[in-house]
């Protein structure tokens, strides 16, 4: 009987990715950057780490590994590239042969800018200066900013209840009652002070 075929060999690459403060420690080790808990502040030092691994059962020749930062530009700076270029808020680091059951481990460090910016949300953008520094590969890694000052006056703002056009009827209809109460409770007083000092002076 002929020879059975060779297996046949395919790469198949998953990819995966977390972020630690360098800056800051818990019980010795770099705390977790992740949904951070209190949220980043100006100066801030994050290292982020990329790991591409390759599970399938053939190698992976020139895999380019490339990572979309966009959003974390908005309130961040790139204080190491890691050996990858930066272009349009695009890392991209040189092809990579990956063999069957290796991996690739990538790094690119941050500092959260001094000071945070206050940029309003953009219309057009919810998720554009969200206070948020949302990035995925593989998994999104969601780092959160603390608000300054003007911008905590514009997310109070935006939590301010909506009143409709019947609010606003009866916000007015009460002003104007009161106003009408007011001036009328003035004449009344002038009148009783007219009356006390007849009273008090009778000659007058």
């Amino acid at each position: 009987p002929p020879p059975p075929p060779p297996p046949v060999l395919t790469p198949q690459i998953t990819k995966a990715k977390s972020a630690i403060f360098t800056n800051r420690t818990k019980d010795g080790k770099p705390l977790d950057a992740n949904h951070a808990n209190p949220p980043a502040v100006a100066g801030d030092q994050i290292e982020y780490t990329l790991t591409t691994s390759n599970v399938g059962n053939g190698a992976y020749n020139g895999y380019l590994i490339s990572e979309d930062i966009g959003d974390i530009l908005e309130y961040a700076d790139v204080t190491d590239l890691g050996g990858a270029s930066l272009k349009d808020g695009v890392l991209t680091w040189p092809g990579e042969d990956i063999a069957a059951g290796g991996k690739v481990v990538k790094k690119f460090s941050i500092k959260v800018k001094d000071p945070v910016p206050s940029t309003a949300k953009s219309t057009s953008d919810p998720l554009s200066f969200d206070l948020r520094m949302d990035n995925t590969y593989g998994q999104t890694v969601q780092i959160p900013i603390a608000p300054p000052l003007p911008k905590q006056v514009e997310t109070k703002a935006g939590e301010l209840p909506q009143t409709g056009a019947n609010t606003s009827l009866v916000i007015t209809c009460l002003f104007v009652a009161l106003c009408v109460y007011f001036f009328l409770r003035n004449r009344q007083l002038t009148t009783e002070v007219q009356i006390l000092r007849a009273d008090y002076n009778p000659g007058v």
